[in-house]
């Protein structure tokens, strides 16, 4: 689980990863999730409740991938993680 951490290096050597965003996040908080080989193994990053772009999980497939993704309110649909830069 992330906690007020703005950065989590994943090293899933040998098995799958779920990566756990924070409960109750501040309006703004950013956070990175960094797959951190080029393996086949998948993070799953979980929002925890709230929404990644719309939907509970966002799953990072590729070679040293990453997904930045900030806590934020948009067009009255509530407050949700939305995804600012990604190599999924």
């Amino acid at each position: 689980t992330v906690a007020n951490e703005q950065l989590a290096l994943v090293y899933p050597n040998g098995s799958d990863r779920v990566i756990t965003l924070p409960a109750s996040p501040t309006v703004g908080q950013t956070v990175t999730v960094k797959k951190c080989i080029p393996f086949g193994q998948t993070v799953t990053v979980n929002g925890n409740g709230h929404n990644i772009d719309g939907g509970s999980t966002v799953t990072i497939t590729s070679a040293w991938g990453y997904v930045t993704v900030v806590f934020a309110s948009s067009n009255g649909t509530g407050a949700q993680w939305w995804i600012t830069a990604a190599s999924l």
